[in-house]
């Protein structure tokens, strides 16, 4: 057996990788969705994806992130530590892209009516 090996990331590398960031916003989008319905499933069908569209999403926004974001069970999905940590600024990310496309009248990828943190 092999011993864990520690790794120490300092904040200048941690700044340097998180600027190097790809995040989409239709992954944000869908993990908070995904979050909050419980449902990898219903969250893909509010957002115009298939299942398996946005499972894949999911799986390249944990691998970007260096983290699983969800766990997945027969019961559906709920957020794991790092999840729950990511949620509060991806919903921030989707409520701004949600009101700059307001503002600017464009059309978005997914249905506004869908985009996680809308007004009630």
């Amino acid at each position: 057996m092999t011993p864990a090996r520690t790794v120490v990331v300092t904040g200048t590398q941690a700044q340097a990788r998180v600027s190097r960031l790809h995040l989409r916003p239709d992954a944000l989008q869908g993990l908070v969705l995904a979050a909050q319905l419980g449902s990898v499933r219903r969250a893909a069908r509010m957002l115009g994806l298939s299942q398996p569209g946005l499972s894949k999403l999911l799986h390249e926004l944990e691998v970007e992130l260096g983290a699983p974001l969800l766990v997945r069970s027969f019961r559906g999905v709920a957020p794991t530590p790092q999840g729950q940590a990511v949620l509060g600024p991806a919903r921030r990310i989707c409520e701004e892209l949600r009101e700059l496309h307001q503002r600017i009248g464009g059309a978005t990828s997914a249905r506004p009516d869908a985009w996680p943190g809308r007004p009630g």
